[in-house]
């Protein structure tokens, strides 16, 4: 992930908190129109497939889900024959019931030779309204050298949504 992107990250998260602490409407109008470029997502993906970095990429999807009171979603995309429903119930463990904010999770099934991991993702991604993924830089490759792996590189480069990559 570049710095600038944790950089608008935070800036959103220091306006938001700003918002929420200033007293007067006036006060929040002012500050409102000050900032009414930037667009606050309402609903967030986060590509889940069991990894550290999809851990990672869930705890930050989360706070930003709650700090900006978006609906999450979490996406795990997997084939038909060997589709673990484990997997995303322990995204959802992992979170724990004591978040407010909207919780759904998707399985995305395909099969092999037909379709892909990033192929589902991006289809869900195309057709459910979503205005962030946030996914990790690398999912359960072995091979500890990638920078960026085969699934979110295809995301990356072939979404239309912002997106935001956790290493």
């Amino acid at each position: 992930m570049n710095t600038n992107s944790i950089v608008e990250v935070t800036i959103l998260i220091r306006i938001k908190e700003e918002l929420k602490m200033m007293g007067t409407p006036q006060v929040q109008e002012e500050i409102k129109a000050k900032t009414r470029f930037i667009v606050y997502p309402k609903k967030i993906a986060v590509a889940f497939d069991g990894s550290e970095n999809s851990y990672k990429a869930l705890e930050i999807a989360s706070t930003l889900s709650k700090t900006f009171d978006a609906s999450l979603v979490i996406l795990h995309s997997c084939e038909e024959e060997s589709c673990d429903p484990d997997v995303i119930n322990s995204s959802i463990s992992y979170i724990g019931e004591e978040h407010s904010f909207s919780i759904n999770a998707k399985i995305l099934k395909y099969r092999k030779g037909e379709s892909s991991i990033s192929s589902e993702i991006l289809r869900e991604l195309a057709l459910g309204g979503y205005d962030l993924i946030v996914l990790g830089a690398r999912g359960t490759s072995r091979n500890d050298e990638l920078y960026l792996g085969s699934v979110a590189a295809s995301i990356v480069l072939n979404t239309n949504i912002s997106f935001m990559v956790v290493r």
